[in-house]
């Protein structure tokens, strides 16, 4: 279910709950069951809207925060909008008011039968796989926001929640959170360990590059459980795909214009980590390094490889024996028949024809 915002927390904005009890007396359309949670700035409670018979999930919220007294109007301008998001992987927002006593402002949201990607990632064993799948589907909620103007301003794990049936839920779409004009009022802006650099600017104009920023952020703690800072290793040396350390740098450039300027974008790469293989690491293992080196050694020395021994073929041997016997055998019978010859008679020598002596 969605879960309080706690991230904006002053002096001026400390908010001290009702009872479930005292809340479904201010409430008239809605019966109150228990208080699930709160922070400084409201608290959400479990309840019913009579109605239409469903369970739902109950924000309240002062209607001023210091010195922002226009936050109840700009809250019933952003629930308006909120209300007419429609999408799987977004809380719906049902109704929105204040109540009878004119002291909170509250909205009536989808009740979530689930847990958070904050859990998740902390207490629970998941593959890769897995919440590869959660973030493309924060991709998909975020950049269906964007393109009906609404910027979150607050992505972080907790505001990210998942039902039983592993399909994300982006809760909290910059409902309450304070505009730049506000920030001298000393209310601090999302969570800070998620937040991009501009959103301290109060000259910067805020956009879609801010939930950017806060998913390279959410990115990395997802898949080493911790948040990063200039002292974290990459992921790849923690064991992961290479190519998350060059996504989680460009999400999360100091420069606005050195990001992905749309969230399709980050979700496009994403795809391409999950659908096609690691790309084969450039340094070599010191295992692969010594074999090198001895094959530089062996190539210097100019060491002949060993020929090796020609395999025996033992149709080829029956034939060389056959030959070898016929050679044999041919070699005696001709020594035999020249034995048995007769002896032919030995004719003298000649010297020449005769030839008469003169007188």
């Amino acid at each position: 279910l969605p879960l309080v915002d706690d991230s904006t927390t002053t002096a001026e904005s400390h908010f001290s709950p009702p009872s479930p009890e005292a809340l479904d007396a201010l409430l008239t359309d809605y019966s109150v069951t228990e208080l699930v949670g709160q922070g400084g700035m409201g608290a959400v409670y479990r309840g019913v809207q009579l109605k239409l018979d469903r369970d739902v999930a109950i924000k309240v919220l002062p209607k001023t925060f210091g010195a922002d007294l226009n936050f109840a109007a700009r809250f019933e301008g952003e629930a308006k909008a909120m209300a007419k998001l429609t999408h799987n992987n977004i809380v719906s927002v049902f109704d929105y008011g204040e109540t009878t006593d004119g002291e909170l402002l509250f909205f009536c949201m989808e009740f979530v039968e689930g847990t958070d990607l904050h859990h998740i990632i902390h207490t629970a064993e998941t593959s890769v796989a897995h919440k590869m799948s959660y973030l493309g589907q924060i991709c998909d909620a975020l950049a269906y926001a964007h393109a009906n103007g609404i910027v979150h301003r607050d992505i972080k794990p907790e505001n990210i929640l998942i039902d039983k049936t592993g399909m994300v839920k982006v809760a909290d779409f910059g409902l309450a959170k304070v505009d730049h004009a506000s920030v001298d009022s000393g209310i601090e802006l999302g969570t800070p360990d998620y937040m991009a650099p501009e959103v301290f600017d109060p000259t910067v104009e805020i956009d879609q590059r801010a939930d950017i920023f806060s998913m390279g952020v959410l990115t990395y703690e997802t898949l080493t459980k911790k948040l990063p800072s200039s002292e974290s290793p990459l992921t790849s040396a923690l064991g992961f795909d290479i190519r998350f350390d060059a996504l989680i740098a460009k999400a999360m450039a100091t420069d606005p214009a050195n990001r992905f300027q749309i969230i399709q974008e980050l979700k496009d790469a994403f795809r391409e980590i999950a659908q096609t293989p690691a790309p084969a690491k450039k340094s070599a293992t010191p295992a692969k390094k010594a074999a090198r080196k001895k094959l530089v050694i062996s190539t210097t020395r100019r060491a002949t490889p060993p020929i090796p021994a020609p395999k025996s073929n033992p149709t080829g041997v029956i034939i060389l024996i056959l030959l070898s016997l016929v050679v044999i055998i041919g070699l005696v019978m001709a020594v035999v028949n020249n034995a048995n010859k007769p002896e032919e008679p030995v004719k003298p020598k000649s010297s020449g024809p005769f030839i008469p002596k003169l007188p």
